[in-house]
């Protein structure tokens, strides 16, 4: 998901669960082309703790 507030691009993680519902993992302000590999990291690390303690 992606935001523009001024100059600033806000970008958001998530992912689909069920029933409609995403979820999002994580938030920044991306400043490159390329969204940052911690990020991402963060994002699959926290969606991968949410599906394991919602089995």
């Amino acid at each position: 998901m992606r935001i523009k507030q001024g100059s600033n691009i806000c970008r958001f993680l998530y992912f689909f669960e069920k029933d409609a519902t995403y979820i999002i993992t994580s938030g920044f302000i991306k400043k490159d082309q390329k969204t940052d590999r911690d990020q991402l990291a963060k994002a699959k690390l926290l969606m991968n703790q949410y599906k394991e303690n919602n089995k």
